[in-house]
């Protein structure tokens, strides 16, 4: 049993067999609201990465998404003098933050980043 004191509808998991876990597991899966509910709701906001594109202009008034633009600016910028620009997979850390300015509307310098 590990550490992790995990609670389900106030049952203590730790305490049930290996078998029921699954089940309760498997039941929660089964209860939880979908990403449509769950988006109509307003519980989950897609504000860049994930939303449609279509929502995304009409948001920022643009034809094309300020993301996509960067993105292309960047790629201009540092394609031609970058090696393995496009089968390099990129740093998690730095996408991932990267991902949260673009989502938060915060500055973005993809020349830099």
């Amino acid at each position: 049993s590990s550490g992790i004191n995990a609670e389900y509808g106030g049952l203590e998991i730790n305490k049930f067999g290996k078998s029921d876990r699954k089940e309760l597991l498997e039941q929660l899966l089964k209860d939880r609201p979908s990403l449509t509910d769950m988006v109509k709701k307003g519980l989950v906001k897609y504000m860049v990465f994930g939303c449609p594109i279509e929502t995304l202009c009409a948001r920022q008034g643009q034809p094309v998404p300020n993301v996509v633009t960067q993105c292309i600016e960047a790629i201009e910028f540092k394609g031609l003098t970058s090696s393995g620009i496009y089968r390099i997979n990129g740093n998690n850390a730095s996408i991932q933050r990267i991902r949260f300015k673009f989502e938060h509307d915060e500055p973005v310098n993809l020349r830099e980043d």
